[in-house]
């Protein structure tokens, strides 16, 4: 074990221990600062967090309603582009008909003995 001397335990001011009190004294207080700046770091970072954290929950929201609105969007195309193919079919069933119909009614035959006798070759004499 050490022995303290008796002298080391005065506080005067030639004393060995008060060039250490004041030396801790000084980092203490330098210290303190440092503490400080990082408490405040911290409640930043953690404000930070929270605020990253409302904006990805934010973020995701947005996103599941843009990805239905554009299913909704999708399926309104794809009933658009069946009652335009239906309707195609359709028109083209009644061309059909009408065609079929001026045909058996004789006016398709008309059309066509008058297209034959115009490109008859007239003869020479």
């Amino acid at each position: 074990m050490f022995a303290l001397n008796v002298d080391h335990l005065e506080y005067g001011v030639d004393s060995l221990v008060m060039p250490i009190i004041r030396r801790h004294e000084t980092l203490s207080l330098t210290h303190q600062d440092p503490v400080e700046r990082l408490g405040q770091l911290v409640e930043e970072l953690e404000q930070g967090q929270r605020s990253l954290d409302s904006l990805k929950q934010e973020h995701n929201t947005n996103k599941l309603m843009t990805n239905r609105e554009l299913s909704e969007l999708h399926n309104q195309w794809d009933r658009a582009k069946e009652k335009n193919k239906q309707t195609k079919i359709n028109l083209m069933m009644h061309q059909g008909q009408s065609r079929d119909s001026r045909i058996h009614s004789g006016e398709g035959r008309h059309r066509e003995e008058s297209n034959t006798t115009d490109r008859q070759v007239p003869q020479r004499t």
